[in-house]
């Protein structure tokens, strides 16, 4: 049989290769790291999807701890919620469950937790989805409606400046602006120049539809080093006109789109979609309070891509934040299992999802499917420690030569 880490690499095929090293190193020194950078894997190998039927909803994909967060939306307020759709998918509501499920079993040690402690934060995160769907009502996520850790993020990112963001990513000097350098995680990389026109073609493209074209004139360009599944997919940062200098300036984010890692056996039915981006972007849009701003889909010749703006307050949550803290992460857990409701709730009715009749009457099942989701986390995660064993014994060997 095929060893495990080339099945990996065989997922990541088409990415750039010295990005996939850092990926391969930092999943290599952390389960959890492990476990987000294997999304196809875990559909494909690790999941059994409980047994009852379960309503077909848009599901982010790829639900854990680190794709909840802030950001802000075209009308300028912060909210909390999902926030990668890279892997969205009509599927059931289960499948963003168990992922997430899954993914707090298997972080419990770098979280400091026992399993007891992360066992009972599953039962608070499926109590907490389940009456939001048992209420049937959307409630918006913001800095009035959490407390703990969560209104800890909103007040804290709130108080950032697109100002200071500029300062910290643009170089400014006589008759020149460019951003600056970074190397490792979060660096900025030059680009080649077909790239360069590829991206910027696209965008000046798109723009000639806005209200004010001249706002997206791009200013510089360079590669983004970001994230952990997606690290390796083309994603570049863009510095344009926006309002002008020196802080008028804005900066955005430009992501390649590529096929969802969920199944097409796991789905319900095929939505056509004329673009993955469109994909994404829809669903996102669907799914989240308000989309974020300067939201938006780019088609290049062979390519899509996902545009949006590159804010000083989108924060992801960050596992450091409430290590060890049992109550500061039971908060975190129960708004993430609500932020999880109401997005399957806002999509509701969109290219053949479940609307909220459904849903409820799924929640008042509760007492099976709870019981039965737990069940088939726990092999799950034996799979996901087994993988992550070999993972490491072939990756060691694989850098030995």
């Amino acid at each position: 049989m095929e060893e495990l880490f080339e099945r990996i690499r065989k997922d990541d095929r088409g990415k750039k290769k010295s990005l996939l090293c850092l990926k391969y190193e930092e999943m290599s020194q952390d389960i959890f790291t492990f476990f987000r950078g294997t999304c196809p894997r875990f559909y494909r190998e690790w999941y059994l999807p409980p047994p009852q039927e379960a309503p077909a909803v848009w599901i982010c994909g790829d639900a854990h701890l680190e794709n909840f967060g802030a950001y802000k939306s075209a009308s300028r307020l912060v909210y909390f919620g999902v926030n990668d759709f890279d892997e969205a998918a009509l599927a059931p509501c289960t499948l963003d469950l168990g992922r997430f499920l899954t993914g707090l079993l298997v972080s419990a040690s770098s979280l400091s937790i026992s399993q007891e402690d992360a066992q009972a934060l599953c039962c608070t995160f499926l109590e907490s989805y389940t009456e939001c769907l048992l209420a049937g009502r959307v409630q918006t996520l913001d800095r009035a409606t959490t407390s703990g850790v969560v209104q800890t993020l909103l007040e804290r990112v709130e108080q950032r400046t697109r100002k200071h963001m500029l300062e910290k990513h643009v170089l400014l000097t006589p008759g020149h602006v460019r951003l600056k350098p970074h190397k490792g995680k979060e660096a900025v990389e030059h680009v080649s120049a077909q790239e360069k026109e590829a991206v910027e073609g696209c965008v000046k493209q798109w723009s000639k539809h806005q209200p004010h074209p001249p706002f997206f004139r791009v200013l510089d360009l360079a590669h983004r080093v970001v994230g952990t599944g997606s690290l390796g997919i083309p994603r570049y940062v863009l510095l344009i006109e926006g309002k002008g200098a020196p802080d008028g300036y804005y900066l955005l984010d430009v992501k390649e789109a590529r096929r969802s890692s969920v199944p097409s056996r796991l789905r319900c039915g095929s939505p056509n979609w004329a673009t993955q981006a469109e994909r994404m972007v829809q669903v996102r849009t669907w799914s989240q309070d308000a989309p974020p701003a300067l939201l938006a889909e780019l088609q290049g010749k062979k390519k899509s891509y996902v545009l949006r703006e590159l804010q000083p307050q989108e924060e992801k949550v960050n596992r450091k934040d409430v290590l060890g803290n049992r109550q500061a992460i039971e908060g975190l857990v129960q708004a993430m299992g609500q932020a999880l409701a109401f997005a399957h709730l806002r999509s509701g009715g969109q290219k053949g999802a479940a609307l909220s009749g459904e849903l409820k009457r799924f929640a008042q099942q509760a007492s099976v499917w709870q019981a039965s989701l737990l069940a088939a986390a726990q092999p799950c995660v034996e799979q996901v420690r087994t993988a992550y064993d070999a993972f490491q014994e072939q990756y060691a060997a694989h850098k030995r030569g």
